[in-house]
């Protein structure tokens, strides 16, 4: 805000439209907000990235590009419309217009990255330490959950992260790390919508079935 109303006392090129000056002053202000904030997104995107999951590191790299590329497009456009340094040429073509399409397909390409990320199901041969850790890359805040995996920590120090040398009771504390981190997946996690179906779907079959046998139902 402080940028927008410093910007209304720049002098600017005189509009060949001849619309008034001070609505020229305002249109151009309203342009510099919105390309600072474009910035402070930007820097924020970049922010969350240090603290997400992992599994959302593309997502957020992407995002962060596209707002980076749209601040650029804006206050480029403030410089082709408010200047005569380019050519005619350049702005009757709307090549100054170029990047708001690119950041366009970035915003688009980071929808995509997350989608993909949220996605995956896991193969049939994932171990049970594999499915806590793919459940757990989900929670977008992984301070969250830190003190539930504690137990997974545990048992891949104790006995090594394949399932075939896992115990019975280590498989059924697995099993309890899973169903905890679901529970917080399904009612806590702010970045995406989860459903308990959609996430044990994901899952191998094994692990769904004996998930279902904890509960005391059969699998869908």
């Amino acid at each position: 805000m402080v940028v927008a109303f410093a910007s209304i006392f720049i002098p600017h090129t005189p509009d060949p439209d001849h619309t008034a000056e001070l609505i020229t002053r305002i249109i151009f202000a309203s342009v510099a907000w919105a390309g600072v904030f474009g910035v402070m997104a930007t820097v924020g995107a970049l922010q969350i990235k240090r603290t997400i999951s992992s599994t959302y590191h593309g997502a957020m790299s992407w995002l962060a590009t596209a707002l980076g590329l749209m601040a650029f497009a804006i206050f480029h456009e403030i410089v082709v419309k408010d200047t005569e340094l380019i050519t005619t040429t350049y702005v009757a073509y709307a090549f100054s217009l170029w990047p708001f399409l690119l950041a366009g397909i970035l915003f688009m390409k980071a929808g995509q990255t997350l989608k993909e990320a949220t996605f995956k199901k896991l193969p049939e041969n994932a171990t049970y330490v594999d499915a806590v850790v793919y459940a757990a890359g989900l929670v977008s805040n992984p301070r969250d959950i830190d003190t539930t995996l504690d137990t997974l920590r545990q048992v891949t120090a104790r006995t090594g992260p394949e399932s075939e040398e896992l115990s019975p009771t280590d498989k059924q504390s697995l099993l309890r790390v899973y169903r905890s981190i679901e529970d917080y997946l399904v009612t806590k996690e702010p970045l995406r919508k989860l459903t308990k179906p959609g996430l044990r779907a994901r899952l191998t079959t094994e692990f769904q079935s004996e998930l279902a046998k904890t509960e005391g139902h059969s699998p869908a």
